[in-house]
C-alpha cells in the first residue's frame, strides 16, 4: 500500500483522452479518495471543472451525467444496477480502472459476473491490488481472464494445471476443492506478462520516513437524525471554530456548541470509517486506529468484532497495569491486527512500531496531540516508512478543524524550527494531500548513458515541491545499454531502459502479453493484442508520456528451449525478427 498505484493508473489513462469517459470501480469507502485523486492527477484538458466532470455515484437511483469525464462507482452498485455498466451515452466504456481488484477473485460472485464482460470488452484496463492472490492460485484466474479475454482455458482446466486438488467429504457427497499452487514458475511467467509489482523494500531509501494521506469520506450516516442535527448546528454556529471554541477557553459561549459539533461529526462519519476499517482488515493490513469519542470507539469495536479481527482497545478507562499488558500483547502477537486507541489517552508513552500504518478516525484540535499519536509507530526501531491516514468527512467540522491545524502547525514551525511547517507538508501517496505545489527549478536529468537510477529531483524531499515530481518511486534499473548476461537473465531480469524525454527521466517497463510473448518487435507486438487492447505501463517522473511496449527478444531457439508452453498459448508462430524494444 502507498506505492503509487492510483497515480500511475490515472496518469496512464490520461494518455488516451479520446477513450474517455473513464470508469473507476472501487470499494465504497474509497470513492471520495478517487474523486480527489482524479482532480489532482488528470490534466485540465480532461477535467477542467472537477465538480462537473467527475461524477461519484452514491446510490442506485443516481443518473449518469453526459458531461462526466470520470465516473466513480462502487463494486456493489455496478453489480446491482445495469444502468452503471455503460456510459451515459449508452456505449461501452473504453478505459476502466478497478481498484482493490482482488474483490473479483471469485469467478462466480455477482460482482465478477457483472464486471467481467465490461473488463474484457474495454480497450484499456488497469487492475490495481496489493494482494492479487490471498491464499491460492485459483484466485488469479478471474483477474487474468479479464486481462486476457478468450486466451485462458476454463476455470476448472486452469485450476487443474496450477492448483493442488483436494477432495472433501461432506456427508455422502465428495466435494472437489482447489488449494495452494503448483507450476509456480510457469504461473509467474504468465503474471509477469501483465503485472508490475512494487515492494516497499525496493523503494524504502527513496520514501520519506512519514507520509500523511487525507482520506475523504463521502458517505455520512443519518441514523437517529445525526446528519440532520449536525447540519442544523453547523448552520447555526455560523463561522469556523477557533481554538478557544473547542478547548472551552476565551469563547466560552461557543465551546459547548463547537464540542457538540465535534461529537456529531464523529457519529455522522462512523459508518464510513467502519467501512474503511473493513477495507484495511480485509487487505490484511496491521494498523493503529485512533479515535476520540467513546461512542465512536464503541462502534468501531463492534465492527472489528463482527469482522472477527484480532484487536486490542486502550482508552481512558483502561487501568494502567492492563495498558502495559495490552501493548505487549499487540507487539508480540501478530494475530492482533488492530490497536484501537484513544487519541488523548494513548498519544504518549506507547511503543507500537511493530506496524507502519496509522489511521485517525477522528481529528483533534491540537497538532501536537496528533503528531504524538503518529509517533507511536514512527519511532526508533521502525523499519518501514509510516503511512498516516486522516479520515476527513466532507462538508463537516473535519474540514474546518484540518484548516485550523494547518494554521497552527505553520505558527509552531516558525517559532520552533525557524521555518514554516504544515501538518500536511510531507504528504505523498495516493489518498490526497494538502501540500502546496511549485515547479521544480532547473531540473538536471542525466543522460541515458549515465544509468541514473533516480529521477531528477529525487533527493529533494522538502515541502512545497510539485507532488508529481516525486510521487512515483521505482526499483533501481540496470544501466542503460548494458549487455544482458545471457538468455535466461534477459528473460527473467531485463527491466527495460532509461530514456530522456522532455527533461524528465522515464523508465520503460517490460510488460507483455502471453499472446505476444514470442514476438520480437514492439510494433508486431501491438498488432497481436486482442480487439485493439493495449496492456502497457508508463512510469514517468512528472511528465506524461505515451506508454510503451518493450518486447522480449524471443527467437526460434529461445522459444523452443526457454518459453513455457501454456495450454492456452499454442499455435503462435515464433518471430524471427531481431529484438528491438521501442522507445518513447
Amino acid at each position: 500500500m502507498g506505492l503509487g498505484k492510483t497515480a500511475q493508473a490515472l496518469t496512464l489513462c490520461s494518455q488516451f483522452p479520446s477513450d474517455f469517459p473513464l470508469l473507476v470501480v472501487c470499494p465504497s469507502s474509497l470513492r471520495g479518495n478517487w474523486r480527489e485523486e482524479a482532480s489532482r492527477w488528470l490534466p485540465s484538458s480532461i477535467v477542467s471543472n472537477p465538480e462537473r466532470h467527475i461524477q461519484v455515484v452514491l446510490k442506485g437511483s443516481d443518473k449518469l451525467r453526459h458531461e462526466a469525464r470520470v465516473v466513480i462507482v462502487s463494486y456493489d452498485l455496478i453489480a446491482q444496477q445495469e444502468a452503471f455498466q455503460q456510459s451515459a451515452h449508452g456505449k461501452k466504456y473504453r478505459v476502466v480502472i478497478c481498484d482493490e481488484a482482488h474483490f473479483l477473485k471469485t469467478p462466480s460472485s455477482q460482482r465478477s459476473k457483472a464486471l467481467r464482460p465490461i473488463l474484457q470488452e474495454t480497450r484499456r484496463c488497469a487492475l490495481l491490488t496489493g494482494t492479487p492472490a490471498l491464499a491460492k492460485a485459483s484466485e488469479l484466474y478471474s483477474l487474468l481472464d479479464c486481462l486476457l479475454p478468450g486466451l485462458l482455458p476454463t476455470h476448472n482446466v486452469f485450476c487443474k494445471r496450477y492448483c493442488n486438488e483436494k477432495t472433501l467429504r461432506l456427508g455422502k457427497r465428495h466435494v472437489k476443492q482447489w488449494e495452494g499452487c503448483r507450476l509456480g514458475d510457469e504461473l509467474y511467467a504468465v503474471l509477469d506478462a501483465v503485472m508490475v509489482r512494487r515492494f516497499k523494500k525496493e523503494v524504502l531509501s527513496q520514501l520519506p520516513a512519514k507520509r500523511r494521506q487525507r482520506v475523504v469520506l463521502d458517505r455520512l450516516s443519518n441514523e437517529q437524525g445525526v446528519l440532520k442535527e449536525l447540519r442544523e448546528k453547523m448552520s447555526a454556529f455560523g463561522r469556523q471554530p477557533e481554538e478557544g471554541d473547542l478547548q472551552g477557553g476565551k469563547n466560552g459561549g461557543g465551546a459547548t456548541a463547537a464540542t457538540e459539533l465535534f461529537r456529531l461529526t464523529g457519529l455522522a462519519k462512523v459508518d464510513a470509517v467502519a467501512d474503511y476499517v473493513q477495507y484495511l482488515v480485509e487487505a490484511e493490513c496491521r494498523f493503529l486506529l485512533f479515535a476520540h469519542h467513546q461512542a465512536v470507539m464503541d462502534t468501531l469495536q463492534q465492527k472489528l468484532e463482527k469482522l472477527k479481527a484480532g484487536f486490542i482497545r486502550i482508552d481512558g478507562k483502561t487501568p494502567s497495569h492492563k495498558r502495559e499488558q495490552l501493548v505487549n500483547e499487540f507487539r508480540s502477537n501478530p494475530a492482533k491486527q488492530v490497536a484501537l486507541l484513544s487519541i488523548t489517552a494513548c498519544g504518549q508513552g506507547l511503543n507500537l512500531q511493530v506496524c507502519s500504518t496509522v489511521v485517525f478516525a477522528e481529528l483533534h484540535w491540537t497538532p501536537g496531540t496528533l503528531l504524538q499519536a503518529e509517533d507511536r509507530a514512527h519511532r526508533m526501531g521502525q523499519q518501514e516508512s509510516v503511512n498516516v491516514h486522516y479520515l476527513i468527512a466532507k462538508d463537516t467540522l473535519d474540514e474546518s478543524v484540518y484548516q485550523m491545524l494547518e494554521r497552527k502547525q505553520h505558527d509552531v514551525g516558525v517559532m520552533v524550527d525557524g521555518q514554516a511547517s504544515k501538518i500536511g507538508a510531507e504528504n505523498v501517496g495516493s489518498k490526497g494531500t494538502f501540500s502546496k505545489t511549485r515547479p521544480v527549478e532547473n531540473p538536471e536529468p542525466e543522460s541515458a548513458e549515465s544509468g541514473n537510477p533516480n529521477p531528477p529531483g529525487a533527493q529533494q524531499e522538502s515541502a512545497g515541491e510539485d507532488p508529481r515530481q516525486l510521487r512515483l518511486f521505482f526499483p533501481k534499473p540496470k544501466e542503460a545499454g548494458a549487455e544482458d548476461a545471457g538468455e535466461d537473465s534477459w528473460v527473467s531480469e531485463h527491466p527495460g531502459r532509461i530514456v530522456e524525454h522532455k527533461r524528465a527521466s522515464v523508465e520503460t517497463l517490460r510488460l507483455l502479453l502471453v499472446t505476444s510473448g514470442r514476438c520480437g518487435s514492439a510494433e508486431r507486438n501491438t498488432t497481436l493484442l486482442p480487439r485493439g487492447r493495449e496492456r502497457v505501463a508508463m512510469v514517468c517522473n512528472g511528465v506524461p508520456v505515451r506508454a510503451t511496449v518493450v518486447a522480449l527478444p524471443f527467437t526460434d531457439k529461445r522459444s523452443a528451449s526457454h518459453m513455457p508452453v501454456y495450454p492456452f498459448n499454442r499455435g503462435l508462430a515464433p518471430s524471427t525478427e531481431s529484438p528491438s524494444p521501442c522507445s518513447v
